[in-house]
């Protein structure tokens, strides 16, 4: 693990998903944009946070257990909002 990667700290909030089940009684949530972000905190000589403004995720089940979830979240790097211009 390189400085930065120890040095970047990423607070994913998804706070609202929308719960479904396929045909196999398997959950299925789908990611909704609406009320979520991808926050990041930086913790460095000069500390930064922000926002990524363009993201997806996905969250797929390939069973019945909540153990068998697997959050994918793709974050386009150059969307990201600091607030600082």
């Amino acid at each position: 693990m390189n400085k930065l990667s120890r040095a970047v700290t990423i607070l994913i909030l998804l706070v609202t998903p929308a719960r479904a089940q396929d045909r196999g009684g398997v959950p299925v949530a789908k990611i909704i944009h609406e009320g979520s972000s991808v926050k990041f905190a930086v913790k460095a000589s000069v500390p930064i946070e922000g926002v990524f403004d363009k993201w997806d995720a996905t969250l797929t089940f390939s069973s019945t257990d909540a153990e068998a979830g697997v959050l994918e979240v793709k974050i386009q790097a150059d969307s990201v909002n600091t607030g600082m211009v």
